[in-house]
């Protein structure tokens, strides 16, 4: 089954003159992809200042940079993994929060805040039978679960207290705590930082999906 619309097909055989073979309709669909071309907000990225006094380093780049003054430079580093992570949810996981981390090393500098947001679709459908949503949520947790790493700068207490101090309804959204600290202190803390609930590792997906399901 080709990942390509029937009106990229089309324009393709169009442009050639001449309808692709399999090996380009492949190359075609892995560049055209979500992922590789961000088709569907493409235009609103556009609108992202990528010049300007203080920005050293725009797009184009694996990573851009920012003058912050006082010979220090932030590099910020975005990346959508929804369409790989639809194919294959472990490995597209995976690989999109290594590959953010990489990036940000890569330049030079060192990663001192990092974010994962995850939205899914419903997990039942209209007859209460698991979705597919459900299975894709499982192995993405399964992967984040695997990539353990602190980051200095902000950890997950500070970043809760920045969610909880934004104006509603920003401020609202829920926050799950995931820590290999499991002792009664750490948990104490975690809902003193605003968290709605605290789970010490190795959390199952399936204590994830039903403390969703309540929120």
């Amino acid at each position: 089954m080709s990942s390509l619309s029937k009106y990229e097909l089309n324009y393709l055989n169009k442009k050639l003159r001449r309808n692709l073979n399999q090996l380009e309709e492949v190359i075609f669909g892995a560049e055209w992809s979500e992922h590789c071309s961000y088709k569907s907000s493409k235009k609103l990225v556009k609108l992202l200042p990528t010049k300007g006094k203080y920005i050293i380093r725009g797009r184009g780049y694996d990573s851009g940079l920012i003058d912050i003054g006082e010979n220090y430079v932030i590099t910020v580093h975005i990346e959508s993994h929804n369409h790989p992570s639809a194919i294959e949810p472990y490995g597209g996981a995976s690989t999109g929060v290594g590959g953010v981390l990489r990036d940000i090393i890569s330049t030079g500098t060192r990663p001192i805040a990092l974010i994962n947001s995850l939205r899914f679709s419903p997990f039942f459908d209209d007859n209460q039978k698991n979705s597919k949503s459900r299975w894709l949520f499982s192995n993405v947790v399964r992967a984040e679960r695997a990539n353990r790493f602190a980051m200095a700068g902000l950890d997950g207490l500070q970043a809760t207290r920045r969610i909880r101090a934004l104006p509603a309804p920003a401020s609202r959204v829920p926050v799950i705590g995931l820590s290999a600290k499991s002792d009664a202190p750490s948990q104490a803390a975690a809902r003193a930082a605003g968290m709605d609930t605290y789970l010490a590792k190795p959390a199952s997906p399936a204590q994830l999906a039903d403390i969703l399901s309540n929120l």
